[in-house]
């Protein structure tokens, strides 16, 4: 069995109980009951890493994927979580995944959010795109441009922050995390597939 732990930082609990208790339900399809275990961590709240590390000591996992429920490379809290995994000193392989943005299913699931405020009579304003400036640029510009091209004639820009009142449609890239669209969580069960560990 492995388990997958969700590095949940800054995301609402009631939010990540969900997503995590959705992809269990989707990894046990995928791949049986009892080949992956979904827990959800966070630095200093609960649910917390040292719950979480205390549970990964005791188990019978083969090994660990850690993947961020955002998509986006974060240096300084990638590193964090890091250097806790070394101090709880997990006596299995940790695979981290830094990042997931790239997964075809995560686009589309952005696309179907977008498509939804296009659907409210806006048609005919831009969009904004906008990253929060703690995440890696170059990745929220390729998802940006990469949602962008299926809507052709479509007025966009990136941006890293936008004014209040500002009249155009707003796609906040960083808070697609906190979803549990089903495209959201096949694109979190697509990465952990990938990260390989044997599933």
């Amino acid at each position: 069995m492995i388990a997958v732990i969700l590095l949940a930082d800054g995301h609402p609990q009631s939010m990540v109980k969900r997503q995590a208790a959705a992809l269990q339900r989707l990894l046990d399809k995928r791949h049986g009951v009892g080949r992956a275990k979904v827990l959800a961590g966070m630095k200093g709240e609960y649910p917390s890493l040292r719950d979480v590390f205390a549970t990964v000591s005791t188990g019978s996992f083969e090994e660990v994927v850690a993947l961020s429920l955002t998509p986006y490379y974060e240096k300084d809290a990638m590193e964090t979580y890091e250097t806790a995994f070394v101090e709880a000193g997990i006596p299995v392989t940790v695979r981290f995944v830094e990042h997931w943005h790239e997964s075809q299913r995560l686009i589309q699931s952005i696309v179907v959010f977008v498509k939804g405020l296009l659907a409210n009579g806006a048609e005919d304003r831009s969009l904004i795109f906008v990253g929060e400036e703690s995440l890696d640029g170059r990745q929220l510009r390729e998802t940006a441009q990469k949602v962008a091209d299926y809507f052709p004639g479509l007025r966009w820009e990136f941006a890293e922050r936008v004014a209040d009142g500002v009249n155009a449609l707003v796609c906040r890239l960083g808070a697609i995390a906190e979803s549990t669209h089903p495209l959201f969580i096949e694109a979190l069960a697509d990465t952990v597939a990938r990260s390989g560990a044997v599933l």
